[in-house]
């Protein structure tokens, strides 16, 4: 099977002579690599008759260097007409190729047009196939054929006209004329969805403040009722802790911190009853035994009626202080 010597341009970005172009930089190439199919003038076997042409070889040595998709042709040896364009290729009398390929996407935007161009931009499309061609951009040899996803012939009608290039009456069909009362309709009606938007904003933002108004005003009421509840400040004391708490929340929430609880009125009650047991003890105790584990001295600070009794039981006089 005879490798060419010739390397064909498959495909580059172009203005073909269909008056549209396909970018490199949008081609996929993964199913032309499993399968690089050489034809002759895109045409493809249909299985009725024994002398169709049938694909004459495939692609090898494929590249993609800078704006161009290149590739080497490897013909059928055993393919006469194959053969028959080997030698036209080799002797130069045929030195065109022609990319067979399926649209992806079109664009029509600016920057993506040439001067010329007729119809718009193929920004992503598929290599299915390359063909050698006798003679470019004319009817029987395409410079570009086009592909279908499920690989059939598709006209050149499906990549879309540029509209700058359309009849003026074709133009005059797309056009979609507004008279001045429209205008004015329209207009008044986007002001109307302008301001409707803009009040509808508004009342977000109103919500939004007063929802935070609330959740301050629930955080001051806990810090100062909690203050309350630990006995840190008195009820009457509440209004001016929740003015300060509005002004300077961190500076009153750490000063209710440091404040130390006062004890409830249980804990008072437990705590003197506590304080008459203890002295309770020490006035059944003598003067010596007092003496000895220094309960006089408490004795004396709490109970001092009952210390000159002691005093006076030991010594027989009242002491002078």
């Amino acid at each position: 099977m005879p490798k060419s010597s010739k390397r064909f341009v498959i495909s580059n970005s172009g203005l073909n002579g269909q008056g549209f172009r396909m970018l490199t930089e949008g081609a996929d190439l993964s199913d032309f690599d499993k399968n690089p199919l050489l034809l002759f003038n895109h045409i493809r076997p249909e299985g009725s008759s024994k002398d169709q042409i049938l694909p004459i070889g495939y692609w090898v040595d494929i590249e993609l260097k800078g704006d161009d998709i290149t590739g080497v042709p490897f013909f059928d040896d055993k393919d006469e007409f194959a053969m028959s364009i080997y030698n036209k290729v080799e002797g130069g009398f045929i030195r065109m190729c022609s990319a067979g390929a399926e649209p992806l996407a079109t664009s029509e935007a600016s920057e993506h047009l040439l001067p010329g161009q007729q119809k718009a931009t193929v920004t992503k499309w598929k290599l299915k196939e390359g063909s050698i061609c006798d003679i470019g951009a004319n009817p029987g040899s395409l410079a570009v054929a086009l592909y279908s996803n499920t690989d059939t012939r598709i006209e050149l009608s499906s990549i879309p006209n540029l509209k700058l290039n359309m009849d003026p009456e074709e133009k005059d069909k797309e056009k979609v004329a507004l008279s001045e009362e429209e205008k004015d309709a329209e207009i008044a009606r986007l002001k109307a969805e302008l301001e409707d938007l803009k009040a509808k904003m508004k009342l977000a933002d109103d919500e939004k403040q007063l929802k935070l108004a609330e959740e301050e005003e629930k955080k001051v009421e806990n810090l100062v009722s909690t203050a309350i509840g630990q006995r840190k400040i008195t009820l009457a004391q509440k209004e001016t802790y929740v003015k300060l708490a509005k002004a300077d929340f961190a500076s009153v929430s750490a000063l209710l911190g440091s404040m130390k609880a006062a004890p409830s009125v249980q804990e008072s009650l437990n705590t003197t009853k506590t304080d008459t047991s203890k002295l309770e003890l020490l006035a059944a105790k003598s003067y010596d035994e007092l003496f000895k584990d220094g309960g006089l001295e408490q004795l004396k600070l709490h109970a001092p009626d009952t210390y000159k009794l002691k005093f006076k039981e030991k010594f027989g006089k009242e002491p002078r202080n």
